[in-house]
């Protein structure tokens, strides 16, 4: 008896110690009432876990928190996160949530940071600066309100290259655009795109691509190259390839 419970204070311990201390934060929830969302971080799963009431928002795959969590407007909760990548490549996100009713919502997940250098070794390398090409796309949100519940998301668009061995190639510009808020979904966008083709979809809780024909009209974000759509109350991002990745789950 006194081993059985041993080996269950220890098992407990162990739980709780692969969850990294969590955090807390008060936002106005959609109506306006407080409500209480905590962050955490599950090390052993390399998962993210967002929660609220009886509603879990688990990313996958997630590497470290790479600023402070940020209430936006009282009613937003803005969380940038950097998540595995290859070498020589920075992967960073940012998913902007708010709560109505009983359910956590995302407002908005798109990729807000992307950084590769890449090294040719096939052929000789300047040890004086070994990178031969290196991209960077980086995302700059700011949220404002004109009128009570009546947002935009301005964002501005800095995107560069730099090559050694293509110098004329090379680019650094900005840009920006203004994302509208739909207060019935209670996200942000910048168009609706018509649909219908089948996609390869990445599931983040199965790890697995499934195909699977998607047809309707949806709320759409493009910033740059980059492309997402809102389906059944989530966020996909649309590669070069016509894959859809679902980055929560």
């Amino acid at each position: 008896m006194i081993k059985h419970l041993f080996k269950v204070i220890v098992l407990f311990l162990v739980l709780i110690g692969n969850i990294a201390s969590g955090q807390s934060f008060t936002i106005h929830s959609i109506g306006g009432s407080s409500q209480l969302i905590n962050v955490s971080i599950h090390e052993e799963s390399s998962a993210l876990i967002i929660s609220a009431l009886q509603d879990t928002i688990t990313i996958k795959d997630f590497n470290n928190l790479t600023g402070k969590i940020a209430v936006l407007n009282k009613s937003f909760l803005k969380i940038d996160y950097r998540v595995r990548a290859g070498t020589g490549m920075d992967d960073q996100r940012t998913i902007i949530l708010c709560f109505s009713g009983k359910h956590l919502i995302k407002s908005l997940h798109v990729t807000s940071f992307f950084k590769e250098e890449f090294i040719d070794f096939s052929k000789p390398v300047d040890t004086a600066n070994l990178v031969a090409v290196k991209t960077v796309y980086a995302l700059k949100l700011d949220l404002k309100e004109s009128m009570q519940q009546r947002y935009t998301l301005s964002v501005k668009i800095h995107k560069e290259k730099k090559s050694k061995p293509e110098p004329k190639a090379n680019y650094n510009h900005d840009n920006g655009a203004e994302l509208n808020y739909d207060s019935n979904r209670n996200i942000f966008y910048s168009t609706h795109e018509n649909v219908s083709q089948y996609f390869t979809i990445y599931d983040a809780k199965t790890g697995k691509d499934t195909k699977r024909y998607i047809m309707g009209t949806f709320p759409a974000v493009k910033l740059g190259e980059y492309e997402y759509y809102f389906i059944k109350n989530d966020w996909y991002e649309k590669n070069k390839y016509n894959d859809l990745i679902k980055y929560t789950y």
